[in-house]
């Protein structure tokens, strides 16, 4: 569908994404069970949404049809980027402003899922969609007994990724990548 507008893409502080387009034709919502063997996801309008996304579909007052779909993800790439401003001393923008960018595999836990667990799926999805092996892994709170920094084993055995807190994560969600592709602005 080329006449396909997108109205909203992006992620709650919360870890939850959203997207919102809008046509002048009905737009074809996802199924709740995918049959094309790509992992429960299908296509709508450029972005894979996942067969568990709540979504909702509606004609507004002036006939134009939207789609909204909103899940938590389980494995899909995120950007996170940070945008600040630096001093005329800073070597790599010279006070133009940075950026720090990284691109994770995020996965965002279901209650009674163990931290461990999640961080191997992740660092699975991230190997698979990125052909590179993670080598970090960031949380919003470190799990009691866990020192900063501290290796992870994933994908049972030889590989580890060392696991980080940061302010940055969306809550009950682990992110895994390679770190900074940091970048002027």
């Amino acid at each position: 569908m080329d006449d396909v507008v997108m109205i909203q893409n992006n992620m709650s502080r919360e870890g939850v994404r959203r997207v919102h387009v809008m046509a002048p034709t009905p737009i074809p919502s996802p199924s709740p069970i995918s049959k094309c063997g790509n992992g429960g996801r299908e296509n709508v309008a450029g972005i894979e949404v996942p067969a568990w996304a709540e979504v909702k579909v509606w004609e507004d007052e002036i006939r134009l049809h939207h789609l909204e779909a909103t899940w938590r993800p389980r494995g899909e790439l995120v950007k996170f980027e940070q945008r600040f401003v630096c001093g005329l001393d800073c070597p790599v923008c010279h006070g133009e402003g940075c950026a720090w960018l990284r691109l994770v595999s995020l996965w965002s836990l279901e209650k009674g899922e163990r931290m461990r667990q999640a961080i191997g799926e992740a660092a699975v999805a991230y190997a698979l969609a990125t052909g590179r092996d993670p080598l970090y892994a960031w949380t919003q709170c470190l799990p009691r007994g866990v020192e900063w920094g501290a290796e992870v084993e994933v994908v049972g055995g030889g590989a580890f990724v060392n696991l980080y807190s940061a302010d940055w994560m969306p809550e009950r969600s682990v992110a895994i990548g390679r770190g900074n592709g940091g970048s002027r602005e």
